[in-house]
């Protein structure tokens, strides 16, 4: 070959409607070299976006139905617990009491607490649930909650038996040995 002479690329065969003996519509689908790449790309990155977007708006629909988020009686109906979010978990606090004063009318406290500086503190307004996580299938787990009627605080679960029936479950060591209360949600 000489340094002169110039070199022809052999036309490729979707460029020919001879290569393709009944093939005419090859052409067409296939366009100029690059265009169906682009096109084709285009199409994938359009696609696998909008499945994304369908996930993602999917995902929080299907994981929690319920929330536990508001005021509940307990099953006894000595209590209201008002559950609220306290940054990515969820708390509890006392916000009734059927018997919220002593017979002198002084406002119950929490006489009961192991730290002799807590035992002062009015049991309405204080804080009974904390660390509660969403675990999947309506339910928060590795929270604790206390029982100011002796001082104790118990690991305990919650969840979401329908959407205004709330199972809480509190339990020392194992969750499965342990005491499962249904409150009600109040309007």
């Amino acid at each position: 070959m000489d340094a002169g002479e110039i070199v022809r690329e052999p036309s490729l065969p979707h460029f020919r409607s001879d290569a393709l003996p009944g093939r005419r519509y090859f052409f067409i689908l296939a366009g100029p070299p690059g265009v169906c790449s682009r096109f084709i790309g285009q199409l994938v990155k359009t696609l696998l976006f909008s499945l994304l977007l369908w996930v993602a708006a999917a995902v929080p629909a299907a994981s929690q139905q319920y929330s536990p988020l508001g005021v509940w009686a307990d099953d006894q109906g000595e209590t209201h617990v008002e559950l609220y979010r306290c940054g990515e978990e969820i708390c509890g606090k006392l916000v009734w009491l059927r018997t919220a004063a002593t017979p002198t009318g002084q406002p119950l406290t929490d006489a009961h607490n192991p730290d002799p500086e807590r035992r002062s503190k009015p049991l309405q307004g204080l804080v009974i649930m904390q660390h509660f996580r969403y675990d999947g299938e309506e339910r928060w787990t590795n929270g604790s909650i206390y029982d100011p009627t002796n001082g104790r605080t118990y690991s305990c679960n919650l969840r979401m038996l329908q959407k205004d029936v709330l199972e809480v479950k509190g339990y020392i060591g194992f969750s499965f040995i342990g005491s499962a209360h249904r409150w009600k949600r109040l309007p």
